[in-house]
């Protein structure tokens, strides 16, 4: 080839770009470039005189060199001049690049002389290649076949054990990973997951005891490809599926152009996946199944549920033997076609690895790229400073750098890894020479331990440090220590505690930056080393909680937090005794205000002050029993009072820590304080206390309620205690009272993103929170239904007080007559919730995460309501040294309820809810009781002066108590709904 010319690829701006440097050119769809060698314009410093001007009598030919081009789909860059294009000839060709192979298709362009052989080298060729609109299409299930032709069965039936063929048909996707689930369609509960599972020898490898193998990987991984047309596809349509003709391969590799003649064949752009009907589905999924597939995009980006494409699958022991039976199914066969063309650039590095503690990240392979690879990547760290500092090895591996073909200045070699930034930070590059060397490790001079007494508590630190400022650096390999400084303590090594609360909430903002360049002629990366504090904070909180719970949630807190539970005891904290710290605090100012030599001794005493005031009982062991379990609100608020609560945080690998408790309280204690008012003002609305009471007066300006109180103590049946028999409340509630235990803890973590396609691993705020609230809150409503009724129709007013009048006047206070309607309700929730900001619910990403563990929140709300009617008739006759009394008692009770539990959950197709409606049933109990009792005086008792009236002694001399009831019923029933999604990501592309 000529020297003077070169190869100009050219695209209109609409249809698709090129990039000169790269040699790549990307048309938006599936179309033709133009592609044309011409010359190339030099530039001389000085033209020669023309001696005499010749005009030409006829325009100069154009080019006819007899170029010969390559025009093929790359598998490898290693062309030889038999592979030619005969369809291609001359200085200017319009290849066209075919629909069937867009989405990650490679094609290579170079044109060559005849007598010579191709470069395959970017330098005189070109890559070309399509993006298309990518989309999956269709799906069909298909007699497993040898050659993949074996007839449609979708919508029909077949058994376990036996294999079939599953075809899916896609657009723009050539070349791409696919993933593919299969999913059991359930009318009752929700889809479930069937995972391909390997065998050896026909049996998969299950733990003892369990009925299936661990999830390992829960999908198959695909390659689109193409494939030879078959005769029931030619009739789809291009909704269906994407089809063309392109150059049949005489060779048998796909796509590759045979020199000489050429023969087009009909493909087809689909994946075939072998899968066998696996028996061990039917523990988790049921003996019949209705198999659907929902396939994916590596990124996730595009998802297409095919929930019309569905086999059905039924046990039959008389089942043949399939060719899969005794190799199962293969989750994942990797491909083998090339879609990044910067894998045939010279001078170059194939992967970048990182390795710390924790284990090595692959953060790049030239492998599992599409055409364009992110050159901007961030390395997350989570470290402290001296002994919790991390260790960072970073790997350039197949690393090549070609000095005489390099074309950057400087060249590659000696400079693939930049360190500029670590310059400004402190550290140095290792220079033997220079005396400069990376030891194992360096020990720091303040070694050993020390405490701070603080207020009430110790403050503990163990320092052994081996931090280095010194990087190894070489073309291959990058070596240095991460820490994160935390300046905690001032010069003096006391504790900066308004430092330390900073950090409570740990933003983002925090982590410091060290950008590391690695450059090659095929690849640049830029690598951010983004370094994170591991401080780690740990809350508890107990209020009106049984110890014998909360001891329960601390084990499961524990369980959930990778061993490490609630270390510091909880302390009582009331309202009465934060007000009593603001008036210390209130007294000390004046001491503050003067600036004597007592100053110093002042503030001491009054840290003891405050050290006394915090220094309640603190039990390790125990939470306070619950104070009460129902009552009123006057009575909750006494009781929101009092609660137990701890804190503690630590940082540098949990070798540092304090308890910032104390600080908190004053920092926070306004915030508190403003709380703790709103709540007192509730109670007061409640109550009443802020609206004027109606003048209730009589004629002799008395308060009848006050006069009644007033002769409550008298045992005499007068009018007094008419008008209190009288005055029925038509409505009275009582409140369940919260019994509330938390547990939560809150640090940076790093882990893979939500979306496993990424190897590189992010730093995340991990969020763990452990509560029991049984209840939450919950109430009781009582209507009188008789109270009410009167209140509203005079006549019924007029006979019950009539009937009010005449039960005080001629029976026992006990006689009633009783119609009321209780309404009850309750709300339960019980929350386990793990979440990382990078990687998702945390408990969802160990292998054979149970349905339990899936459940984040979980909550139960139940109202239930009983109906009572009542009459009850006592009397008790006394003559001479004899008491009878006689009652009859007829009641009918009717009770029913309707529950819900709901839970917010995770698992592999997202965020979740789910609902159960639980019926409690209807119960109705009617009884009849009658009741005699003669009894006989045997001792009076005198009253002293100024004592109230007290009872005879009897001593029985009958009882009988007669009693019949009956019971009817409807039994309890529950019912589970289907999940709802909330996350969950349907798209076609």
């Amino acid at each position: 080839m000529s020297d003077n010319k070169k190869l100009v690829v050219t695209i209109p701006a609409a249809k698709g770009s090129v990039d000169v440097k790269t040699s790549t050119a990307v048309l938006n769809e599936a179309g033709t470039v133009r592609a044309e060698m011409k010359r190339i314009t030099t530039m001389v410093e000085k033209l020669p005189a023309p001696t005499k001007l010749t005009v030409p009598m006829k325009l100069p030919e154009g080019d006819k060199t007899p170029y010969r081009w390559i025009w093929s789909m790359l598998r490898t860059l290693t062309f030889k001049k038999t592979d030619v294009n005969e369809a291609l000839n001359g200085p200017v060709v319009h290849p066209n690049f075919p629909k069937i192979v867009e989405g990650g298709g490679l094609g290579w362009l170079e044109p060559f002389l005849d007598g010579h052989e191709p470069t395959n080298s970017a330098a005189h060729g070109y890559f070309i290649a399509a993006r298309g609109k990518p989309a999956i299409l269709s799906a069909e299930w298909r007699e497993f076949a040898a050659n993949n032709d074996g007839k449609i069965i979708t919508g029909g039936s077949k058994k376990f054990r036996e294999s079939v063929q599953l075809h899916i048909y896609t657009r723009a996707m050539y070349g791409q990973e696919l993933r593919i689930f299969l999913m059991d369609n359930d009318t009752a509960t929700a889809d479930d997951d069937l995972p391909p599972w390997e065998r050896v020898a026909g049996e998969a490898q299950k733990d003892k005891g369990k009925e299936t193998p661990d999830d390992a990987i829960k999908y198959f991984t695909r390659q689109v490809k193409i494939m030879p047309i078959l005769p029931d596809e030619t009739t789809r349509g291009e909704a269906l599926q994407v089809s063309d003709y392109v150059v049949k391969d005489k060779s048998g590799k796909d796509m590759k152009v045979a020199a000489g003649s050429i023969t087009y064949q009909n493909f087809v752009q689909k994946i075939v996946v072998d899968v066998f009907l696996d028996d061990l589905w039917k523990p988790g999924a049921g003996e019949v199944l209705e198999i659907y597939p929902i396939v994916k995009t590596r990124d996730g980006k595009i998802t297409k549920t095919l929930s019309k494409c569905f086999l059905n699958v039924k046990e039959d022991p008389q089942v043949k033997e399939s060719p899969l039976m005794y190799g199962g199914n293969k989750p994942v066969l990797a491909g083998d076609i090339p879609t990044n063309t910067r894998k045939f650039q010279p001078c170059k590095y194939g992967m970048i690895t990182v390795e710390d503690k924790d284990g090595v990240q692959t953060i790049f392979d030239e492998n599992v790229l599409d055409f364009k690879a992110p050159e901007n990547l961030t390395y997350n760290i989570v470290a402290g400073s001296e002994t919790a500092k991390k260790t960072i090895k970073l790997s350039v591996q197949s690393l090549v750098t070609h000095e005489d073909e390099c074309t950057a200045s400087p060249k590659h070699k000696d400079h693939v890894i930049d360190l500029s930034s670590f310059g400004a930070k402190g550290y140095k590059k290792e220079d033997v020479k220079a005396g400069v060397k990376r030891e194992k490790e360096k020990e720091s001079a303040a070694k050993g331990k020390f405490e701070i007494k603080a207020n009430n508590y110790k403050f503990k630190r163990d320092t052994n440090a081996s931090f280095s400022g010194v990087i190894k650096v070489s073309d291959e390999e990058l070596e240095f220590d991460a820490q994160y400084k935390y300046n905690f303590f001032d010069e003096n090594n006391h504790v900066l505690f308004e430092r330390i609360l900073g950090y409570l909430w740990i933003p983002a903002a925090q982590a410091d930056h060290f950008p590391v360049t690695i450059q090659t002629c095929r690849w640049k990366h830029v690598i951010d080393f983004a370094v994170y504090p591991d401080i780690k904070w740990t809350a508890a909180l107990a209020f009106n909680m049984d110890k014998a719970d909360f001891d329960a949630l601390k084990t499961k807190f524990a369980e959930a937090n990778n061993g490490k539970g609630i270390k510091n005891a909880l302390q009582r904290f009331t309202m009465n005794r934060l007000e009593g710290v603001e008036k210390i605090g209130e007294a000390a100012k004046g001491r503050w205000s003067k600036p004597t030599p007592t100053l110093d001794r002042h503030n001491e005493e009054l840290g003891t002050e405050l050290g006394e005031m915090f220094a309640l009982p603190k039990d390790k062991k125990a939470a306070p029993k619950p104070v009460k379990s129902k009552g009123n609100f006057a009575e909750l608020i006494e009781l929101l009072k009092e609660f137990d609560f701890s804190i503690k945080v630590e940082w540098n690998n949990d070798t540092e820590s304090v308890d910032p408790i104390e600080d908190m309280i004053a920092k926070y204690y306004n915030i508190l304080k403003a709380g703790w008012n709103l709540v007192k003002e509730f109670r007061n609305i409640i109550h009443g206390n802020h609206t004027n009471k109606a003048d209730t007066s009589g004629d002799d300006g008395k308060d009848p309620d006050e006069f009644i109180n007033k002769n409550k103590g008298n045992p005499d049946k007068n009018i007094q205690g008419l008008i209190q028999r009288m005055q029925r409340k038509p409505f009275d509630y009582e409140l369940q009272f919260p019994k509330l235990g938390l547990a939560a803890s809150w640090y940076y973590e790093t882990m893979p993103p939500q979306k496993g396609d990424s190897k590189l691993w992010g730093a995340g705020k991990t969020v763990l929170v452990k509560l029991d609230a049984k209840p939450l809150v919950g109430i009781d409503l009582k209507w009188d239904f008789l109270e009410l009724l009167c209140r509203r129709h005079p006549i019924a007013y007029a006979i019950l007080k009539a009937v009010d009048a005449l039960l005080y006047i001629c029976a026992d206070d006990d006689s009633k007559v009783d119609i009321s309607v209780t309404l009850s309700g309750k709300i339960d929730l019980e929350a386990t919730f793990k979440h990382n900001t990078v990687g998702g619910n945390v408990f969802t990403r160990t292998a054979g995460a149970s349905e339990k563990k899936e459940d984040l929140i979980k909550g139960g709300a139940a109202v239930s309501v009983k109906l009572e009617c009542k009459l009850y008739l006592s009397k008790t006759a006394t003559a001479f040294k004899v008491k009878v009394v006689v009652a009859l008692g007829i009641g009918l009770e009717g009770s029913s309820g309707l529950g819900l539990q709901a839970k917010i959950g995770s698992d592999d197709a997202g965020l979740f809810v789910g609902f159960d409606l639980i019926f409690e049933g209807i119960k109705i109990e009617g009884y009849v009781e009658a009741k005699v009792n003669v009894g006989e005086k045997t001792k009076e008792v005198k009253k002293k002066k100024g004592e109230p009236e007290k009872p005879a002694e009897y001593n029985k001399l009958v009882e009988a108590n007669p009693k019949a009831s009956f019971e009817i019923g409807i039994d309890e029933k529950k019912i589970s709904l289907k999940k709802i999604y909330l996350t969950k990501k349907e798209s076609d592309g």
